[in-house]
């Protein structure tokens, strides 16, 4: 499925939803990044919106403002409440869950994809 989203210019442009996200945040300002391997784009609809509308293409909200898409590999601490993404270079980013959907996130994980 291909998304309308703004680049950092503010342009308009296209990516497949799928392929090109790893996840689905909101900035301190309250905007919904998509953030690529390398890319972030600034979305032109909610949380809630894209929340519904991705569930059933593999992605699973984990906190109020982000989503992630499961299909990218993902390591669970369940010490610290915190997704890593397996596809990204950044080592560093850590996406925390929250604890009423832990749950229903290793349901959907499987298996035992700890850190």
């Amino acid at each position: 499925m291909h998304v309308p989203v703004k680049d950092v210019y503010g342009n308009l442009r296209f990516i497949h939803i799928s392929r090109d996200t790893v996840f689905l945040q909101t900035d301190p300002g309250g905007n919904l990044l998509f953030h690529g391997n390398q890319e972030v784009y600034r979305s032109i609809r909610s949380v809630e919106e894209w929340a519904s509308l991705l569930s059933r293409a593999g992605f699973l909200r984990v906190d109020r403002g982000t989503i992630v898409n499961l299909n990218k590999g993902w390591l669970f601490d369940p010490k610290l409440r915190v997704l890593k993404p397996q596809s990204m270079k950044d080592d560093s980013i850590l996406i925390p869950v929250a604890g009423k959907l832990i749950p229903e996130l290793k349901q959907v994980l499987g298996g035992e994809p700890w850190a």
